[in-house]
């Protein structure tokens, strides 16, 4: 679990319960390498590296498409990069984030996703 539960939600990846960073800050959606390992997703290295929120860089390993994702009641198809030594399941980027027309409620700890775009259905 990551170090701080109340910066996270629960979300679910191929109904596997994950752990998920809404981060209006990131501009990519990313899934640590850990999970992507848990879930047997076929990764080929890349050479593509990326600088985190903390100045620290992470390989990038795979970028994969339409991975489902449930967020609340909504099961959405989203883009992961994958990196090594991500101290979180998933981190969910702004882009996303905007697409969902999500409310983050920080004083509550709740978030409310009105509508998914895109490749989403209700579940």
């Amino acid at each position: 679990m990551p170090p701080n539960p109340h910066q996270v939600v629960k979300l679910a990846v191929y109904s596997e319960p994950v752990f998920g960073l809404l981060d209006s800050g990131a501009i990519p959606n990313v899934m640590s390498d850990t999970l992507a390992e848990k879930l047997r997703l076929q990764l080929s290295s890349t050479k593509r590296r990326i600088v985190l929120a903390d100045g620290s860089t992470g390989d990038c390993a795979e970028i994969l498409q339409e991975i489902p994702v449930s967020i609340a009641d909504i099961v959405a198809r989203l883009d992961f990069m994958v990196i090594n030594s991500l101290p979180y399941h998933l981190i969910i980027g702004s882009p996303t984030l905007v697409d969902m027309c999500s409310c983050i409620d920080l004083y509550h700890q709740t978030v409310k996703v009105r509508i998914a775009v895109g490749s989403a259905t209700s579940g």
